[in-house]
């Protein structure tokens, strides 16, 4: 099972390096 904190934390990373 994934946690959502993961999932979360990923999702975030991604967005980060988009926007940088």
């Amino acid at each position: 099972m994934v946690s959502y904190e993961v999932s979360i934390g990923l999702i975030l990373i991604t967005v980060l390096i988009c926007v940088g």
